[in-house]
């Protein structure tokens, strides 16, 4: 059984200069704030004082990471209604500081070419990825991102091509490939359960209910969205005494709390004993939702899953927990419940083309292949 690896999260030690991050409190929570050091014009400032372009590098990777995790806009809403992580702009520009120095480094290349797919400049991206095969012609992430972004859904004669390629550069991880290439294709004829009749047997004790966490207010409150999912989790742990819930969800920089620790606190004052619930901590978003909470439940031998999540989060979710289980060798059986927020999420049940871009990356990222090298899984 494979073991998922866990993304990097760790933010490397900057030059004193810039290495002050600021902080405040919010009930005695300690919260992290955007340290103004690391923006771009502070940055552009101390380039200037490094000599070498080794630590230039250096210096710029750490400082791409920062402003991956600690950004500004990293609890505020882009204009597709969804949750920003990250400031796309600041970080493109940091990548193309660092080609400037090192014009043919693939990983470079391959960062920018993600920044540019994330703020949907696919034509631009797709011209990157081009340029790492010319000058790599076995790099295997771009030629991957180059069919699944540009040619799995539009030249299928290119894309069988692409594949092929990619099997003659290594076989054994485009078998896999493959296997989590059908879960993109059954994307558009997935079946969102919105009901809670199924009950597994619960003699065992190897049924997982696995709640997904959401982001919490600056407070440390629950917002509605995970509120409901944790009445739905409730309402299937109540009718099944015996079944094990797996909480999951990490903190945030601008978060005061765990949100699973939080969740976990809602499940035990509703009734559910502490020893019921397990907790994952560690993830910060859907990607490491999945790549955590699948090594739990293959460690605790889960035989049958439940994720619970909001149903326009809910395709995304159950196809990377599919392809989670699939690379790991899981053997449980994996089902879903949604829960609404507003009548507008009933949206999500349609078919929604704005969402397969996303779910094709976070794919990716369960299966091994870095958003931005070095970076973020």
């Amino acid at each position: 059984m494979t073991k998922l690896l866990k993304s990097s999260t760790a933010t490397k030690v900057l030059p004193k200069a810039v290495n002050k991050i600021s902080s405040f409190s919010i009930n005695g929570k300690h919260i992290q704030e955007y340290d103004s050091n690391y923006s771009y014009s502070s940055v552009q400032e101390y380039l200037k004082r490094i000599i070498s372009n080794p630590e230039k590098l250096n210096f710029l990777d750490a400082v791409i990471r920062y402003n991956y995790w600690y950004n500004p806009v990293l609890l505020s809403v882009n204009h597709d209604n969804m949750n920003k992580s990250y400031n796309n702009e600041t970080l493109i520009k940091l990548f193309k500081d660092a080609l400037k120095i090192s014009p043919n480094n693939e990983k470079y290349l391959l960062g920018l070419a993600s920044m540019y797919r994330l703020s949907k400049h696919l034509n631009l991206a797709t011209d990157i990825w081009k340029k790492v095969l010319q000058i790599n012609p076995n790099n295997y992430q771009a030629l991957l991102s180059l069919a699944v972004y540009t040619q799995f859904n539009k030249n299928h004669k290119a894309f069988k091509h692409s594949l092929s390629r990619l099997n003659q550069i290594d076989s054994q991880q485009t078998k896999q490939v493959a296997g989590w290439l059908k879960y993109l294709e059954e994307l558009k004829t997935i079946r969102l359960t919105t009901n809670l009749n199924r009950v597994y047997d619960d003699n065992n004790s190897k049924h997982f209910i696995v709640i997904l966490g959401a982001s919490l207010t600056a407070e440390g409150q629950m917002k509605l969205k995970l509120k409901k999912r944790l009445r739905a989790g409730l309402k299937l742990a109540k009718r099944m005494p015996n079944t094990r819930i797996l909480v999951s969800g990490g903190k945030l920089p601008r978060e005061p709390d765990f949100e699973a620790k939080v969740m976990k606190q809602w499940l035990i004052n509703h009734g559910i004993k502490a020893k019921r619930i397990f907790e994952e901590t560690y993830s910060r978003d859907t990607v490491q939702n999945t790549v955590n909470s699948t090594d739990i439940l293959n460690e605790n031998g889960a035989k049958t899953v439940t994720i619970i999540s909001n149903a326009s989060h809910m395709k995304r979710s159950y196809t990377l927990f599919k392809t989670a289980r699939l690379i790991t060798g899981g053997k449980y059986l994996l089902d879903q419940y949604v829960v609404f927020e507003s009548k507008d999420e009933f949206k999500a049940l349609e078919n929604n083309s704005r969402d397969i871009p996303k779910i094709i990356n976070d794919v990716l990222r369960v299966a091994g292949f870095w958003l931005l090298p070095g970076i973020q899984r």
